[in-house]
């Protein structure tokens, strides 16, 4: 979730990343860490929370028991 300020400011039409770099006087943010860097303070990158949300998205084409359960499931 983020700050009401900045939830605000994006609901008006603002980019992220403007917002960010506004806020936090960090004016290359959005080609950097991001705001999930600036907030985890660095634990996290977008390029990492990008990375497992395909390989998430991905599990029920890559993985057999996807398909097993959805054959006892509809048969």
């Amino acid at each position: 979730m983020l700050p009401a300020q900045i939830l605000f400011s994006i609901q008006q039409g603002r980019e992220l990343g403007d917002v960010m770099a506004n806020i936090t006087g960090m004016g290359n943010i959005k080609h950097n860490e991001g705001a999930i860097g600036f907030f985890t303070n660095g634990l996290l990158s977008r390029t990492s929370v990008y990375q497992q949300a395909l390989i998430l998205a991905l599990a029920p084409i890559q993985h057999e028991i996807y398909k097993e359960l959805n054959v006892l499931h509809d048969g």
